[in-house]
C-alpha cells in the first residue's frame, strides 16, 4: 500500500516519490531510475540562449612569481572581464553546452564554478569543497554531462582516504550541487569521460580489483574492465575517447618504461588493446574524426596520430604545452603563454590563429576553457 506521495521541485525538474510499506527496494529503483533519467539526455540541464564564443583561463601567478587567483573571460568580440575565484595551476574549464554555467578542478582539491549570464561572470562558489558522509573530497579531476546536470568528479586518494569516483548532481537553474553520490572507490583515479552511451573510469583500481580502465553505464553497472598497459609503473597524464577508441598517456619518467601512450578499441561487448607506443611526456589527449591530438609537455610540442596508419607526426612547436581542447569543430592547444587554435583538414589538424598570445610570469595559463568557433 502506498504510505507516502513526496514531490520536490529541483531546478526544472519535478521529483516524485512514492513510497510503500517494507519496500525500500521500490524507492531505491525509483530513485535510480530518475538519475538514470537524468543522465540520459532526454532534456536539456543549461538552455539559455548561447553566447558569443569565448575563452576563459587561469593566471596563477603575479609578475612577482606570487599565487595568483585572477581568472579571465575573453569573449570573441572585444569583450574581456576580470574576475577571482579558486587558483588551478593547469587543467580544463568544463563548460556547459549553453555556455552559462562553468566549473573546474582547482590546485587545493576545491571546484570552483561560475555563471556567464548576459556579459556578466558571477562566481557561484570560488571554493567549492564537496562533502559526503560528513568527509572531504579531494576533487583531481572533473568532466560535465551538461544536457544532463552531472558533474562527474575523481579523488585521486586512496580508497581508505576517499579515492575514487562521485556523480554531482546539479540544479539546471540556480548551478549549485543538488546531490552526491559515490559511484566507486579507486586508487590512484585519474578521469572519466564518456564513450557512446556510457563511461570510462580510469584508475589503478576500482572497488578493490586492479583494473585500470572500466566501462560502466548509468545505473554503475560495470560493462568491461581492462589494463591500460601491462605493468603497474604508469602514472596516468592523459584520457581520450570518441566512442570506440581510447587513449591513456603514461608520463611517469622515473620507471623503466619511456613515457607512452596505450591505444584500445571497445566495440560496445569487448575491449581490445591496439598497441602502446612511446611518447615523450604526454600531457593531454584529444580524438577528432581519426586523428588523435597530443600535447608534448618537454617535447615542447603538439603531435598528431593517425590510427590507421599509425603515422606520428609533429603537428607545430609550442612551448610547454598542458593542454589539448576540441570544440566546435576545431582542436586548442594551450601553451606556457599562448592559447592556439588548429583546424581540421583531410590530412589532420594544422595551426590556424593565435587566441592568445601573453608575456612574462603574469601571462603563464593554467586552466582553460573554450566555448564556441572562437
Amino acid at each position: 500500500l502506498a504510505s507516502s506521495l513526496y514531490t520536490e521541485v529541483r531546478g526544472n525538474r519535478m521529483i516524485f516519490l512514492l513510497s510503500c510499506m517494507g519496500s525500500k527496494e521500490m524507492i531505491a529503483e525509483h530513485d535510480s531510475a530518475v538519475l538514470s533519467q537524468e543522465s540520459s539526455g532526454d532534456f536539456d540541464c543549461f538552455n539559455v540562449e548561447k553566447p558569443t564564443p569565448f575563452v576563459v583561463y587561469s593566471s596563477p601567478y603575479d609578475e612577482e612569481g606570487n599565487q595568483s587567483n585572477w581568472w579571465h573571460l575573453q569573449s570573441q568580440d572585444g569583450l574581456l572581464i576580470d574576475f577571482e575565484m579558486g587558483r588551478a595551476t593547469a587543467g580544463q574549464v568544463h563548460l556547459s553546452s549553453d555556455g552559462s554555467w562553468g566549473a573546474v578542478a582547482q590546485t587545493d582539491g576545491s571546484i570552483g564554478v561560475f555563471r556567464y549570464l548576459e556579459g556578466e561572470v558571477t562566481v557561484l562558489d570560488a571554493n567549492l569543497t564537496l562533502e559526503l558522509s560528513g568527509e572531504s573530497l579531494y576533487a583531481s579531476e572533473l568532466w560535465l554531462n551538461s544536457e544532463a546536470g552531472v558533474l562527474w568528479v575523481t579523488d585521486q586518494n586512496w580508497p581508505e582516504n576517499g579515492g575514487g569516483l562521485y556523480r554531482v548532481v546539479l540544479d539546471c537553474d540556480s548551478g549549485a550541487v543538488d546531490r552526491i553520490e559515490k559511484v566507486f572507490s579507486g586508487k590512484n583515479a585519474y578521469s572519466v569521460r564518456p564513450i557512446g552511451d556510457n563511461w570510462i573510469f580510469l584508475s589503478r583500481e576500482i572497488d578493490s580489483q586492479p583494473h585500470q580502465i572500466s566501462i560502466f553505464d548509468d545505473s554503475g553497472q560495470v560493462l568491461a574492465q581492462a589494463q591500460a598497459f601491462d605493468d603497474d609503473d604508469a602514472i596516468f597524464s592523459a584520457l581520450a575517447s570518441d566512442g570506440q577508441n581510447i587513449f591513456v598517456g603514461d608520463n611517469n619518467e622515473f620507471s623503466n618504461q619511456a613515457t607512452r601512450i596505450s591505444h584500445l578499441k571497445w566495440d560496445g561487448l569487448e575491449l581490445d588493446h591496439q598497441g602502446v607506443f612511446a611518447f615523450e611526456d604526454p600531457m593531454s589527449i584529444v580524438i577528432m574524426d581519426e586523428w588523435a591530438l597530443m600535447a608534448s609537455g618537454y617535447g615542447d610540442s603538439i603531435w598528431q596520430y593517425h590510427w590507421p596508419s599509425n603515422a606520428l607526426e609533429t603537428v607545430m612547436s609550442l612551448p610547454l604545452p598542458s593542454l589539448v581542447i576540441t570544440e566546435a569543430g576545431a582542436g586548442y592547444a594551450v601553451g606556457n603563454t599562448q592559447i592556439q587554435k588548429l583546424s581540421m583538414t583531410s590530412s589532420g589538424f594544422v595551426s590556424d590563429a593565435e587566441v592568445v598570445s601573453l608575456s612574462g610570469v603574469s601571462g603563464i595559463i593554467g586552466a582553460v576553457g573554450v566555448f564556441g568557433d572562437f
